[in-house]
């Protein structure tokens, strides 16, 4: 059930997407993210929070906000006469602390959670820069790359 997987049991998935981050003087750190989860469903993040510098280079960070995607379901064509097939469907997980929601005719899992993050240049340059990003929690961890123009 997961296209994205590059590990058979699904713990190693990549999750193309885009993101944009915003961190002022004072540390206030906003997140918002733009992906295709591992189920090749739309998902995405907003979150808020702050951000601490530990080096010139480097800095950690804490936000909450929420992660939503399309609700993974698990389909399968069932006979139950002859020429006639009925569909059934099922939510693929169990997690319990999320909220469901139907937008466009489609559900909706909206779970709220705080990340961690983690930041540290890797190039720079006159005109240009780019970090390491990773941000994390007990359920969802991202590695990507951010590009500073």
């Amino acid at each position: 059930y997961m296209p994205r997987k590059v590990v058979d049991n699904g713990d190693v998935v990549v999750t193309p997407g885009i993101g944009l981050e915003y961190k002022d003087d004072n540390g206030f750190l906003a997140l918002a993210a733009v992906v295709k989860d591992c189920y090749n469903n739309l998902a995405g993040t907003l979150q808020l929070g702050e951000s601490f510098r530990i080096t010139k280079s480097t800095d950690w960070g804490l936000t909450v906000g929420v992660y939503a995607r399309e609700t993974p379901m698990a389909c399968e064509a069932l006979s139950d006469y002859p020429g006639i097939t009925t569909t059934h469907c099922h939510a693929m997980d169990n997690y319990n602390w999320k909220f469901l929601a139907t937008i466009n005719n489609e559900s909706v899992d909206i779970i709220p959670m705080p990340f961690l993050h983690l930041t540290t240049n890797i190039y720079k340059s006159r005109d240009i820069q780019i970090d390491l990003k990773i941000m994390g929690n007990l359920i969802l961890n991202e590695v990507g790359f951010s590009v500073l123009l």
